[in-house]
């Protein structure tokens, strides 16, 4: 009865391993790609301005991607009860977890990619630009 246990067993393997697992292989993908879409519509370009521009109040404009997350969140249940597939609470709560991971990491996966992109972008034209003269 003399079992010791690392620091890291209790913590990794026991403890945030197989909750990490859990709670990936329980998303959404498709959700969540069609939501990083949806924010990349609403940050970077001005195809969803009226949307964003609904309310003046700084609640509305504090909240609007999770405002969007459930309205996506209600068209992906709509489409799920088009398809004849019943809602479970394993279906409403895998859209759940993937609104939230992608709302939180939102500017993980829209902002710094495009920021890298047009950093990037700017490097090539100046190399042009430097090649042409």
């Amino acid at each position: 009865m003399n079992d010791k246990t690392s620091l890291y067993e209790v913590i990794w393997e026991q403890g945030l391993q197989p909750e990490l697992v859990s709670f990936c292989i329980g998303l959404n993908w498709l959700y969540i790609i069609i939501l990083t879409t949806a924010f990349y519509g609403m940050t970077h370009t001005k195809l969803l301005d009226s949307f964003t521009d609904i309310s003046d109040k700084p609640w509305w404009r504090r909240n609007t991607m999770w405002f969007a997350g459930l309205i996506t969140m209600i068209i992906f249940t709509i489409f799920h009860i088009l398809e004849q597939n019943s809602i479970t609470w394993t279906y409403i709560t895998s859209n759940l977890r993937s609104m939230f991971f992608t709302v939180i990491f939102s500017s993980i996966f829209v902002d710094i990619p495009v920021y890298i992109i047009k950093g990037f972008g700017k490097f090539i034209d100046t190399k042009a630009k430097d090649k042409d003269v």
